[in-house]
Order: structure tokens, then C-alpha cells, then sequence
């Protein structure tokens, strides 16, 4: 079992995290509360100088248009810090175990025509027994690579191996870039 000595999370979370959803909860939660703003604006204002067909339209559209911006963007947001936190906490008290990456390969899932990877790593944990965990998709990877090329880290928790992460080292990403053939 391996504990690092410094236990800055910050290093970790930074390649782990997906800044595209936290910027989208920052752009959409203001942009939701903008357009709820103007839809109540109009619903407590306007009515006298509108008929009523303009004026429960602009009202409905206004306000729904926020109020679905508005809990789309702090899903977002929330999403991302209550992520953030379990794996600070796992890194904190959970057990952290060298692991060997046994296979690469491309997700389903592409962010500007290039799909990210997913990583399969293999650990043996104090008892002696053998566990295989995949990582989240990644996305700062780029090309796919032969799997001996990446190092990784999980984090797993004492009382529940289930929950756990997958930490690719910084090493990982340098060196020559080539695809995977198998």
C-alpha cells in the first residue's frame, strides 16, 4: 500500500475534474437568473399595459426559460463540488493503492470530435485480493496510448471498495504519443 507524503489534492483533482461542465453551471446559472428576473419583471409589472394573451406568454416563456437555465446551471455546479468533495474525502481517509493499467481504450462518449479514454487498472488491496476498476473518461489524454505508458493511483475507501478513483499521473501525459493497435 502506498500513502504519498503530500496530500495536496489539488494536483489529482485538477486532471480528474471536467472544467467543460463547471464553466457551462457558470454560464447557465447567471443566464437563468437573468431570464427569471426578467420573467417575474414582467409578471409583476406589466400586466395593465399588455393584453393578456402577450402578457402570459412573455411571462411563461421568460420564467421558464430561467427556471430550467437556472436548475440546469446549479445541477452543474452542485454536481461538480459534491464530485470534488468525495474524492478530497476519499484522498483524506481512504487507502491509496499503486495500481498497473491493464487496458486503454476510446470511450463513447467525444467532446470536439475527439473521444476520451477510459482507463481499466488492476490493484491488490490489503487483504490480497485482486480488484479491477475503471476510471472516469478522460479527456486531457488525447491520442490513446499503449497502457504500460500510463501510471495510476486509486483511491478507495476502507468500508466500501466500490466507492474509488482512478488518479492518472502527471507523468502519464508526457512522452511519445502513439495509438493503441491491439
Amino acid at each position: 500500500m502506498h500513502y504519498p507524503p503530500n496530500r495536496k489534492p489539488t494536483s489529482p483533482l485538477r486532471n480528474q475534474m471536467n472544467p467543460a461542465l463547471w464553466i457551462t453551471g457558470l454560464i447557465f446559472s447567471p443566464m437563468g437568473a437573468i431570464f427569471l428576473g426578467v420573467g417575474l419583471f414582467i409578471w409583476l409589472t406589466q400586466e395593465p399595459h399588455m393584453d393578456w394573451d402577450e402578457y402570459l406568454a412573455l411571462t411563461i416563456t421568460f420564467g421558464g426559460m430561467g427556471a430550467i437555465f437556472l436548475c440546469v446551471g446549479l445541477g452543474l455546479l452542485l454536481g461538480h463540488y459534491a464530485k470534488r468533495k468525495r474524492m478530497r474525502t476519499l484522498m483524506r481517509e481512504g487507502a491509496c493503492y499503486d495500481a498497473e493499467v491493464v487496458n486503454a481504450y476510446f470511450g463513447s462518449v467525444q467532446a470536439n470530435y475527439q473521444p476520451g479514454v477510459i482507463l481499466e487498472c488492476k490493484y491488490v488491496d490489503t487483504q490480497g485480493a485482486t480488484r479491477l476498476v475503471k476510471s472516469g473518461t478522460l479527456w486531457r489524454v488525447g491520442m490513446l496510448r499503449k497502457p504500460e505508458e500510463y501510471r495510476a493511483r486509486v483511491w478507495v475507501d476502507h468500508y466500501n471498495p466500490k466507492k474509488y478513483f482512478v488518479e492518472v499521473l502527471d507523468s502519464a501525459f508526457t512522452g511519445p504519443v502513439d495509438y493503441d493497435d491491439r
